[in-house]
């Protein structure tokens, strides 16, 4: 039987989690669009993403991950 190889962990790798407060160069969010997610309110929360690009974007580069072009 052989010994269980360690795997690294996300922190010994150089990652971590910080605080929303924490210093930062950009925010990243991820386009809503999931119907099953927001049955009834997707363009009340897109609305909202829009919101929050324009408050983030002056301050700080704002990455949208998005499923197409469209």
């Amino acid at each position: 039987m052989t010994a269980p190889r360690h795997h690294a962990t996300p922190a010994e790798l150089g990652y971590r989690m910080p605080a929303e407060w924490a210093s930062h160069r950009g925010t990243w969010l991820s386009w809503p669009h999931n119907l099953e997610t927001w049955p009834t309110d997707l363009e009340k929360v897109r609305d909202i993403w829009v919101q929050m690009v324009a408050a983030l974007s002056p301050h700080e580069q704002v990455c949208l991950l998005v499923n197409d072009a469209a």
